[in-house]
């Protein structure tokens, strides 16, 4: 069947629509509303030199009525086929992410316009935004005056995106599944998406009630929970404050020894002063070898020493014990200070007692001083 010549046909070469004697051009453009109009009774005419005879024109040319999807709904699971872990909703509002089948139509060829074709479809059709597919490119149009509005309403879609947790903990599965999924689209806050269901809008707004009562559930738990944390850890940190101040009032002595400063030249000088090493001295020490080389700024004691003043020695680290010299032996101590002793023995029995005094307050006290309280008094 040819069509009739009496009806109106386009000169140039594009894409149109026709209702009855009134033919109008489609523009190129993204799908969507349009500022072209036609009738339920419209038939779509093709001119183009790539509709000669015998060209194959399979998948070439559709016509379509547009849905609107209004939501992504992401379904976040921890790994693939379990439930979600949570469901959040956000605007998406596409005329593009979602499109039904192609109407059914017939194509038929004009007489004496080999580059010219109809496209007729089988159905009237009902108010709403459509577009032609040709060679593809889109050309929208518009039937009936609420297009838009009866479309949102009559054809609103959610796409329900079920999505793997970035921040799931790591498995062989998950990895698998990341893997699997490189090219594949991320949700607004990076998850991978696995699969998209299109589901009327109606799903959605029944269900939000309940997607909203749980999600207000799981962050008044996680409120509960984390209300919970800050009370043990401020139950500990009283816990820790009480042993703190109760080794500070510990004062047994545990030796006293003679050491002397050093000169501007590094000699010692005067007649000494007199340290002593109590257990409230060596607090905060940990030593996990009882080498004091191997002593760090984060496991180290301090000591007390009576000159003038007290003097605190802070961070007993970087040790290093030189043999008699001139009749005096050494501690070398952190901030360049030295502490020379009038022989081997007496360092020695020195460092004996800061080992032995550090392991028994090390098991009195543990975890009781933070590094920063280290060197206070």
């Amino acid at each position: 069947m040819t069509a009739c010549r009496s009806e109106p046909l386009p000169e140039a070469y594009g894409v149109y629509a026709r209702t009855g004697r009134a033919l109008e051009r489609l523009e190129q453009a993204p799908e969507g509303p349009s500022q072209h109009d036609a009738g339920d009774s419209a038939i779509i005419v093709l001119f183009d030199n790539r509709l000669a005879p015998g060209q194959d024109l399979t998948g070439q040319i559709a016509l379509m009525q547009l849905a609107w999807t209004r939501l992504a709904v992401d379904q976040i699971v921890p790994r693939q086929d379990a439930e979600p872990s949570r469901v959040t909703g956000q605007r998406l509002e596409s005329w593009t992410d979602f499109n039904t089948a192609a109407l059914p139509v017939d194509l038929q060829p004009v007489e004496g316009k080999q580059n010219m074709l109809l496209v007729k479809p089988k159905l009237p059709l009902r108010d709403g935004i459509y577009s032609v597919y040709f060679f593809g490119h889109s050309f929208p149009f518009n039937v009936g005056s609420q297009a838009v509005e009866v479309t949102q309403r009559d054809r609103c879609f959610d796409a329900w995106r079920t999505a793997l947790d970035k921040n799931a903990g790591f498995s062989w599965n998950n990895w698998l599944t990341q893997a699997q999924n490189m090219q594949a689209a991320r949700t607004a806050e990076g998850h991978t998406v696995l699969k998209t269901d299109y589901k009327p809008c109606r799903v959605y707004d029944e269900a939000a009630p309940r997607i909203a009562r749980e999600r207000e559930q799981k962050r008044a738990a996680a409120e509960n929970a984390a209300a919970a944390a800050r009370q043990r850890q401020a139950e500990a940190e009283e816990s820790r404050q009480r042993l703190l101040a109760e080794s500070k009032r510990v004062t047994t002595t545990l030796g006293t020894f003679t050491v002397f400063n050093t000169d501007m030249f590094g000699k010692p000088e005067g007649d000494g002063f007199r340290l002593t090493v109590t257990d409230s001295s060596v607090r905060g020490l940990t030593l996990t070898d009882p080498d004091p080389r191997h002593w760090t700024p984060d496991n180290s004691p301090y000591l007390t020493g009576n000159e003038a003043d007290e003097v605190w020695f802070c961070h007993l680290y970087n040790y290093r014990a030189e043999p008699i010299r001139d009749g005096w032996a050494r501690i070398f101590l952190e901030y360049e200070k030295d502490l020379f002793f009038a022989s081997d023995a007496e360092r020695d029995r020195f460092v004996k007692t800061l080992i032995e005094a550090g392991e028994a307050w090390s098991a009195k006290y543990p975890n009781v001083y933070e590094v920063s309280e280290r060197c206070s008094g």
